[in-house]
């Protein structure tokens, strides 16, 4: 089971929440169970700069940080 909220406030900031059950597999065999983010959206003369940040944990490597840019018309 996949489990997901977002929240998002004046369609600037956004929130992000994620959560994957499972109890057919061993924990070792799924990577990642919990994911966070937040995100920014952001308008300067007509031109959206958006940003996002997710953190995954995992429990038998380095955690993950990724984030992207994006602009868009």
């Amino acid at each position: 089971m996949k489990f997901g909220v977002e929240y998002g406030y004046d369609n600037l900031l956004f929130l992000r929440a994620g959560y994957i059950y499972t109890d057919e597999y061993d924990a070792s065999d799924v990577m990642y169970k919990l994911a966070a983010g937040l995100g920014i959206n952001y308008e300067v003369s007509g031109v959206n700069i958006l940003f996002d940040y997710t953190f995954l944990p995992a429990e038998y490597m380095d955690d993950t940080h990724l984030i992207t840019v994006g602009l868009g018309l």
